[in-house]
């Protein structure tokens, strides 16, 4: 049986970025101890869906205000391979790729700590490239929950909820938003075609740009 582990609270994004693998490495610890397979298990049985979901956003993709970056964000479990995907894609007022990312890691944790790490590359690249005013999109409604919460998050995933946090105070502004599954389909597609320790850049794969140009229909 492993010990407990608890991780330091954050006081500042370097911090953050110091200790930005923690979590993953607790996990990992787990996974050896307890073998893969039955991990996998017990996340996929734990994770309960909300019996009722917040209102949502308008079915189709729009684009954000003038001088606004809006991120979707993604994430994929890959059971076969114990493997997860992570796609980020950010977009100006005129619906342009600014950036996109694709991450995949062989770590299968629980599907709402995926969507959580997938939220927080989101507004990590918002911080990296120095984005001051942001919206975050994604389409989990449990992880959305807890975004926009004030209390503190006990749960498994309530470090990188922090991580989340702090990254998103250092922007002049950042909105978090739950959309449909219809309106976040490029980053879906991205976490899903995700390949190797990640794939970035300004101009969106070409494989993929039917995805990107659907959304101009707004």
């Amino acid at each position: 049986m492993m010990d407990a582990v608890s991780l330091p609270v954050l006081g500042s994004v370097e911090d953050m970025i110091n200790q930005s693998f923690d979590l993953a490495e607790i996990y990992m610890t787990m996974m050896d101890e307890c073998g893969p397979d039955r991990i996998a298990k017990i996340a996929i049985q734990n994770f309960r869906y909300p019996t009722q979901l917040p209102s949502l956003s308008p079915v189709r993709w729009s684009p954000p205000g003038e001088e606004v970056i809006k991120l979707n964000y993604d994430g994929a479990m890959f059971l076969s391979s114990l493997e997860i995907g992570i796609g980020v894609i950010a977009r100006d007022s005129a619906g342009a790729c600014v950036w996109w990312k694709s991450i995949r890691k062989k770590w299968l944790p629980e599907p709402e700590m995926v969507e959580a790490l997938a939220a927080r590359e989101a507004v990590f690249l918002a911080w990296r490239f120095g984005w001051r005013r942001i919206v975050v999109e994604g389409d989990c409604a449990n992880l959305h929950r807890k975004l926009i919460s004030h209390q503190p998050d006990c749960s498994t995933i309530g470090a990188v909820i922090r991580d989340i946090k702090c990254l998103a105070s250092e922007v002049d502004l950042c909105s978090f938003l739950l959309v449909r599954r219809a309106a976040n389909m490029v980053a879906h597609c991205l976490a899903r075609t995700s390949t190797g320790s990640g794939l970035e850049g300004p101009c969106f794969p070409t494989m993929l740009a039917g995805h990107l140009f659907s959304d101009f229909d707004y």
